[in-house]
């Protein structure tokens, strides 16, 4: 104490209390409470080894269930490494005071120490160990680990030196082992999870409520059950299981080990004075039993406990994550909502109810159908049962009826959530009001489209033996409107001339240049057909134009076409490919239009096949993602594709997609595909126009009215006379009653007219029908079957697929004729 005075004396005043503080804590260097911590672990160690030994079955030191180790396994976890002198005090003491040698005593102790240190190290190490035994990782690591594979170091050293020390014989080692390490990782089983629980806070927030009914029940029927099978000559031991896996899914873990304990010091107790199922028999198999059925009772609550907690845990963090979730969905401007895997949606915030009105009851489920646009809602009635049964993202722009009675655009869009499998178990979804955007952009497509008829065709030449195709796609932030161009004509001898380009800038000026541009090339061509002579005399026109520069493209494409000749300035050359040749670029040209005021060019002759393909193009098409090679390899391939595989109605389409994906170009692009090959028929145009899909939900009698009203318009527009409308309309009017009022959930109509007559399918997911019977009901006053009799009277071929609780499927043919030619 000398030695902490000059110490003191160089102190402030104000430094005296912290001063005083750590001499409470360190006495001259000891640290107090890390003392009486070791202390306190070898009395208890000590306490309960006399408990122990009082279990012992054959050798004092050797018994059946040896609660120490699992208070040694405890106390490392719980206290940290730095505890183990505690361990070995109290392991030495206690088999020092069994007469044992000091040195075999203190050698056991060791061991004692050196197996709980190595168990408490894998349990963290290899596990990330919980105290609250409340994951089921933990449970199997405590078991493997800590009781299992630790315990064999304790047993082999302990035996180890009761054989040296003469208290065991050698020829006993194995037999002795065996019962050393069956106590040991008894021991580890049943206290240590005591201590650990109950010391331990658990991580689910909340404490498991149960009435004391159920707890004075269980407890009650827990050690009458276990005094009647352990303390009787009844051999049953078994019924005690039900009420561990009671205790495990019930209640919490710190219940679960008090009763594994409760219910084993009772076992226990029975077997060492002859009573219970394992009273009978030699030692070691009375053993072996007894082991074995406090081992596996004591891993059944513990497994089950685990699971349980998990499961509770998991379901509080979603819980709470759902909380969390919809107050912040509250915050936001947006309307946000969720939705079951089958897309019934059971939440709205608040947001959705001040725009539209609705209650919950009434927004509840497909209640959200009545709030949409009469002209959206069958795009929707399309597009989210196809996300719902795909589990791929919604995204759709439809306009949503404010409370009083104005609409307003909204961008819908909901994304699945998943469970480990993939499987869709919500939706979560948000609309967000783009009106303002919505309207500006369609003024600006307004003002587009105007500009358009100065710089883009009406029309491409149409020939037998030649296919055009060509797109023009709005730069993302200038919708249409830009500096590119295409045109293509005929001239009156027969020969086709192609022009292409680009007009450095955006915005109307740019279109309006580009427009000059166009029409500067349409009129030279019929005074030359030298595609370097009309872009010379298009670069004179416009050094009148200041500040103008431009990339510009002209082909002339023989009558016969077997020829092109073009001419580039400055602008990306056209591929070209061929069934005998892959897709490559032509050559490059000269500087672009306006740079200077003498231009000079050169045109190159390329000969052309049947069945080749040319594409011409402008950079938006090559630079959209920042990588010009890439996106060239890409159009090549397309190109071939185009060559070697069955005609396209639209190529450029075909071609464009495979290139860019569906990435908007950040510039203005154009795209002209020519094909030397005879035009596809208009089959394929024929079949998206003549067949149709609509899609409703039974429950909504708005929806339903809705694609019926569609429905006849798609007939009468196509119908030869209106003769047999009448008809029609009455036959729908009678499929769409019967699918309101008998077959709840989606309804999908698809018309597929290719032929004479429209062949008509009706696929709903109500109840189904029992039979098709489309008869007169024999009670002239009855409603009943008059609609099905209706339909198979009036439509032809009427065909019904159905599955009692699937749904029906019925196909007709309707008695009216297309008009054809």
């Amino acid at each position: 104490m000398l030695a902490l005075i000059p110490w003191v004396s160089h102190q402030t005043t104000e430094n005296v209390p912290v001063m005083a503080r750590k001499l409470k804590i360190r006495l001259d260097g000891i640290n107090v409470p890390y003392i009486l911590s070791i202390i306190l672990v070898a009395a208890v160690y000590i306490v309960f080894a006399k408990i122990g030994f009082s279990l012992a079955f054959k050798t004092k030191q050797v018994t059946a269930v040896w609660p120490p180790a699992g208070i040694a396994v405890a106390a490392l976890l719980l206290l940290g490494y730095r505890i183990w002198p505690g361990i070995w005090l109290g392991a030495f003491v206690s088999n020092a005071l069994t007469q044992e040698p000091i040195l075999a005593a203190a050698g056991i102790a060791i061991g004692n120490t050196l197996g709980p240190l190595v168990g408490a190290f894998l349990l963290h190490r290899l596990v990330g160990f919980d105290n609250a035994l409340e994951r089921l990782r933990d449970v199997l690591g405590l078991v493997l680990i800590g009781s299992a594979l630790a315990m064999t170091i304790t047993a082999t050293n302990g035996v180890l030196n009761l054989a040296l020390a003469g208290i065991v014989p050698w020829s006993d080692y194995a037999s002795t082992w065996w019962l050393w390490w069956a106590g040991d990782a008894m021991g580890v089983l049943l206290v240590a999870p005591l201590i650990l629980t109950w010391a331990t806070k658990s991580r689910l927030a909340a404490p498991t409520r149960r009435g004391p009914f159920e707890i004075a029940a269980l407890g009650a029927a827990l050690v009458a059950t276990s005094w009647f099978s352990f303390m009787t000559t009844f051999p049953f031991a078994y019924p005690l299981y039900p009420f561990i896996i009671w205790t495990g899914l019930r209640f919490r873990q710190r219940a679960t080990t008090l009763a594994i304990v409760i219910i084993s010091a009772i076992a226990i107790w029975g077997t060492i004075h002859g009573l219970g199922p394992f009273s009978n028999g030699s030692l070691d198999y009375r053993l072996i039993f007894l082991v074995t059925f406090m081992a596996v009772l004591a891993l059944t609550g513990l497994v089950l406990a685990a699971v349980t907690a998990e499961r509770r845990l998991a379901a509080a963090q979603l819980e709470a994550a759902e909380r969390r979730f919809q107050v912040l969905a509250e915050i936001v401007p947006q309307m946000v909502w969720t939705a079951d895997a089958t897309g019934w949606i059971d939440w709205y915030n608040q947001r959705w109810y001040e725009y539209t009105g609705q209650t919950v009851d009434e927004a509840a489920g497909w209640g959200w159908q009545r709030a949409y646009h009469p002209e959206d809602f069958p795009h929707v009635m399309r597009d989210w049962p196809r996300s719902i049964a795909t589990g791929e993202p919604f995204e759709l722009e439809s306009r949503i009826r404010h409370h009083d009675g104005t609409f307003r655009w909204f961008l819908l869009r909901a994304e699945p959530l998943r469970d480990k499998i993939g499987g869709v178990v919500r939706w979560y979804g948000t609309n967000t009001d783009v009106n303002d955007q919505k309207r500006a952009l369609q003024e600006t497509t307004r003002v587009a489209e105007t500009l358009q008829s100065a710089f883009l065709p009406g029309r491409l030449p149409v020939r037998p033996d030649l296919l055009f195709d060509a797109l023009y796609l709005a730069a993302e932030e200038e919708a249409l409107i830009g500096g590119d161009w295409y045109d293509a004509f005929e001239l009156p001898g027969g020969s086709i001339v192609v022009s292409i380009g680009d007009v450095v800038g955006h915005g109307v000026h740019a279109a309006v240049e580009a427009g000059r541009i166009r029409h500067a090339i349409f009129a030279i061509a019929f005074d030359t057909v030298e595609p370097s002579t009309i872009l010379a005399k298009v670069n004179r026109v416009m050094q009148f134009q200041k500040n103008t520069v431009a990339t510009a493209l002209v082909a002339v494409i023989a009558p016969d076409l077997a020829t092109m000749r073009y001419a580039s300035a400055g602008h990306p050359p056209p591929m070209i490919a061929t069934r005998s040749s892959p897709a490559r670029s032509l050559w490059y040209g000269g500087m672009p239009l306006g740079v200077e005021g003498l231009l000079e060019l050169e045109s190159h002759n390329v000969p052309l096949e049947r069945n080749a393909a040319i594409v011409f193009y402008t950079d938006g098409i090559t630079e959209f993602g920042h990588d010009i090679e890439s996106a060239e390899i890409r159009l090549r391939a397309a190109l071939d594709r185009l060559v070697h595989g069955p005609p396209q109605t639209h190529p450029a389409s075909v071609v464009q997609h495979a290139v860019m994906g569906s990435v908007k170009p950040v510039d203005d692009a154009v795209l002209m595909v020519l094909q030397l090959a005879p035009a596809p028929t208009n089959s394929a145009l024929d079949e998206l126009e003549l067949r149709k899909t609509w899609a409703f939900h039974s429950s909504d009698p708005y929806s339903a009215h809705s694609s019926r009203h569609e429905l006849m318009s798609f007939i009468r527009r196509l119908a030869t006379s209106n003769d047999d409308l009448f008809s029609v309309e009455l036959i729908f009017g009678e499929i769409l009653a019967n699918t309101v009022k008998h077959a709840p959930g989606l309804v999908s109509v698809d018309i597929d007219w290719g032929g004479a007559h429209p062949l008509v399918t009706i696929v709903d997911s109500g109840p189904g029908l029992l039979r098709f019977a489309p008869m007169l009901p024999h009670n002239r006053l009855s409603e009943n079957g008059r609609g099905l009799f209706l339909i198979k009277t009036l439509a032809q071929d009427v065909r019904v697929e159905s599955t009692p609780s699937y749904g029906t499927k019925m196909t007709m043919t309707l008695p009216i004729r297309r008009l054809t030619g």
